[in-house]
């Protein structure tokens, strides 16, 4: 199974509804775990706040940056996120296949799921 890793806004621009762009984050994740992804959603984390109160941001960076590690596809979702482009440079960075936009990820997933392995899939989108 394929582990992609959802980057996108959690805050936004200032004024935005956080828990919109959550709610946003889990359906694009549904659609993708749908079509036989096994999906990280960082913006998961926004709980955590809500439960245990203001987070510490630099940690919380830190485990996105593990997760990316152990992710074989980031997948950048759109909306201003200055977290998000850090991500990003930090995937690239690694050599891990950047994908802009879940839509492209799933086109992608639809033509070549059934003929190749994760591997060989993630060779062809990077």
């Amino acid at each position: 199974m394929i582990v992609v890793y959802l980057a996108g806004p959690i805050r936004g621009a200032p004024g935005d509804n956080q828990f919109q762009h959550v709610h946003s984050a889990l359906a694009d994740a549904k659609k993708l775990r749908d079509a036989g992804f096994c999906v990280l959603v960082p913006q998961r984390c926004v709980l955590d706040e809500v439960v245990f109160g203001a987070v510490d941001v630099a940690r919380w960076l830190e485990e996105d940056y593990e997760l990316i590690r152990r992710a074989d596809v980031l997948c950048r979702r759109p909306g201003p996120s200055l977290g998000s482009d850090s991500e990003v440079a930090f995937a690239r960075e690694i050599g891990k296949p950047v994908v802009l936009g879940v839509e492209t990820l799933l086109a992608r997933a639809v033509e070549l799921r059934d003929r190749l392995d994760a591997a060989a899939f993630l060779d062809g989108i990077s």
